[in-house]
């Protein structure tokens, strides 16, 4: 099966995903291709910085009583 070229939400670059294309980011339910594991890998490092705040957040708030 052939693929129309993707771009990759991380980095913005063109390429052809395969068959057998492994690098996938899942956001919520839908997932999409990224071209390399680096990409794979500054998408999550993005994301869990992004819910480690969250979380800090969340645990001040029930400290100071207001959640």
């Amino acid at each position: 099966m052939f693929y129309k070229p993707v771009i990759c939400p991380v980095c913005q670059k063109s390429f052809f995903p395969s068959d057998l294309h492994s690098y996938k980011i899942y956001d919520g339910t839908k997932s999409k291709f990224v071209c390399s594991y680096g990409c794979v890998m500054a998408y999550k490092r993005k994301n869990i910085s992004k819910r480690e705040i969250d979380r800090k957040k969340r645990i001040e708030m029930q400290l100071m009583g207001l959640f």
